[in-house]
């Protein structure tokens, strides 16, 4: 009712109670600090990141996770810090809680879209730790948009990394472009609508772009057939024909 009020208590609850109130408080404690805080952007986010990163790096909490540590994923959304995908993609490993590990794909979905080149610099830059499958990182990396020129030249150290399976680099190509999106009701941060298809064709036309362009000059030479592939699948949904 007086979210000003609530982000006070909020505050001092967590400065001096911390972990000790359990997770559940601990969690609507710090949601109520990011709903009505006045504090500046830079004190704002310094005191969610702070107190979020203690959630995500308790063990108690994350090995066996209530709903409330699952909800809290959707912090590192609000943040819209790419950084933390890295952290997120931990819980998706196998023989991590699945609640846990479905909410954080959630949100590195979401991370990916807000904040492409960071969430997905951070995926590329922890290959070689245990996290999320191959599989998931590909559909990830393939929300990327080739017609930024950064995004474009990401995309293609991505498929020349020397920890880029041909295995994955297919299921990349056969993803692209990811252009699914997510409807879900979020702790803190706002829904994002599945029915915008907003730039949708342009998308589409800068993936065959790229494609072509990694036929002209060959990022790697085992995947000759997987992009031939790619690009009359592109071709066919620019020209309206119906999938095979």
């Amino acid at each position: 009712m007086d979210p000003f009020q609530a982000a006070v208590i909020a505050k001092l609850a967590l400065e001096q109670t911390g972990e000790s109130l359990g997770p559940d408080l601990f969690v609507v404690h710090l949601r109520n600090y990011a709903k009505g805080s006045t504090d500046s952007d830079l004190q704002h986010n310094q005191f969610v990141r702070q107190y979020f990163d203690q959630l995500i790096n308790n063990p108690e909490w994350t090995d066996n996770p209530v709903h409330s540590i699952a909800e809290s994923m959707d912090f590192a959304v609000y943040l819209q810090d790419g950084s933390l995908v890295s952290a997120l993609s931990g819980f998706m490993a196998s023989g991590q809680s699945p609640a846990l590990g479905h909410a954080g794909s959630m949100a590195v979905e979401r991370l990916v879209d807000i904040d492409p080149l960071g969430s997905v610099s951070a995926l590329i830059e922890t290959m070689d730790q245990p996290g999320m499958s191959s599989m998931a990182r590909a559909g990830f990396v393939a929300r990327l948009d080739p017609g930024n020129p950064q995004e474009f030249q990401l995309l293609t150290e991505y498929l020349q990394h020397p920890l880029t399976s041909q295995q994955e680099a297919v299921l990349f190509l056969q993803y692209f472009p990811n252009l699914n999106k997510t409807l879900s009701h979020n702790l803190i941060s706002p829904e994002i609508s599945i029915t915008d298809l907003g730039n949708h064709m342009d998308r589409l036309q800068n993936a065959l772009d790229a494609v072509n362009d990694w036929q002209a000059n060959p990022v790697r030479s085992d995947l000759g057939d997987a992009l031939s592939a790619t690009e009359q699948l592109l071709l066919s949904q620019i020209n309206g024909e119906p999938a095979p």
